[in-house]
């Protein structure tokens, strides 16, 4: 669906945030307000705040990422579920969320399980955690794909994913915001979908 202009505003806000290196308050934005709350409370950057993927979007990440039956995907920050959702519909083997809202991991799990129903052969988790936490490791550690829509503070952390850390993961789709120049990262195509930019990155040979 179209993006609320509340939700942009948030997002600038986290582009504003890495530029300037401090939180930037807009009080008269309720999204950006609470994402500042958020990080307020937790002392860091708050690296997936929840702006819906619209189907379009998800669609093009997905045709880039080429996902085949043998694929465990991951999506970090997956709000909703609609992306895991869109995976599983496509033939991924199996396909995990990471989302750290308790509402949002149980509305990810619902579409979760409607997907599932006409794919016995497949598997899927919803994890409600912080990605950055140790119990996400192994999560991390078995995936081959990765979609991100994160802050740049999240591209950030998806840049330093290095093969002890994610030795099966081959392929990144991240939406808006491109990973850090880095060497074991090579972007193969960029595509520009609604208002949005996609970035597709395959690991480099050497790395």
């Amino acid at each position: 669906r179209a993006l609320a202009s509340g939700m942009l505003s948030a997002r600038s806000l986290c582009a504003r945030q890495l530029q300037h290196g401090r939180p930037l308050l807009t009080p008269s934005v309720s999204s950006a307000r609470s994402l500042c709350a958020w990080q307020s409370q937790h002392g860091r950057a708050l690296l997936a705040p929840f702006v819906p993927s619209p189907a379009l979007v998800v669609n093009a990440a997905l045709d880039m990422l080429q996902l085949m039956t043998a694929d465990v995907f991951l999506d970090l920050g997956c709000g909703d579920g609609r992306v895991v959702e869109a995976a599983l519909r496509r033939g991924v083997g199996r396909a995990v969320g990471v989302e750290l809202s308790l509402e949002l991991a149980l509305a990810a799990r619902k579409r979760v399980r409607a997907a599932l129903r006409s794919r016995s052969a497949a598997s899927a988790e919803i994890l409600q955690a912080d990605f950055c936490a140790a119990e996400c490791a192994s999560v991390l550690h078995s995936a081959s794909a990765l979609y991100i829509f994160l802050s740049p503070a999240g591209a950030r952390f998806a840049s330093d994913l290095s093969a002890p850390r994610a030795p099966a993961l081959r392929k990144i789709v991240s939406c808006d915001f491109p990973l850090l120049d880095d060497p074991r990262w090579r972007l193969e195509e960029s595509r520009r979908v609604m208002d949005l930019e996609l970035f597709m990155y395959a690991r480099s040979n050497s790395h």
